[in-house]
């Protein structure tokens, strides 16, 4: 099993701050962001953030990652014409959960 959902459904809807959201559509923003996140991170964290011994499985998501998450929520939600961009103040925070490569190396400047 993988994580499908970096943050909680209640904590996205406070972070939307808006009671006319259907339910529904905030499932969605959050799938969405959770992927766009989860493909900027190393594939090998969402398993370390696995809890042991918990079935089914569940995950202690670095504060980081979830907030993040949230402001991927708020982008999608906001700016629907250019929606799957994340800032580079996002990728900068999600640096230490990166694989490092060769553009990214200040050696590659």
């Amino acid at each position: 099993m993988t994580i499908t959902a970096l943050v909680s459904f209640e904590d996205a809807e406070w972070q939307l701050n808006d009671d006319v959201i259907q339910p529904d559509r905030i499932a969605k923003l959050i799938d969405r962001a959770s992927g766009i996140v989860l493909a900027n991170v190393d594939d090998n964290y969402p398993d370390d953030w696995a809890i042991a011994d918990t079935s089914p499985i569940e995950y202690d998501v670095p504060q980081v990652v979830q907030q993040v998450t949230l402001s991927m929520i708020s982008e999608l939600n906001q700016n629907r014409e250019n929606p799957d961009v994340m800032s580079s103040t996002m990728i900068r925070m999600l640096q230490p959960w990166r694989t490092p490569t060769m553009s990214s190396s200040p050696e590659a400047e």
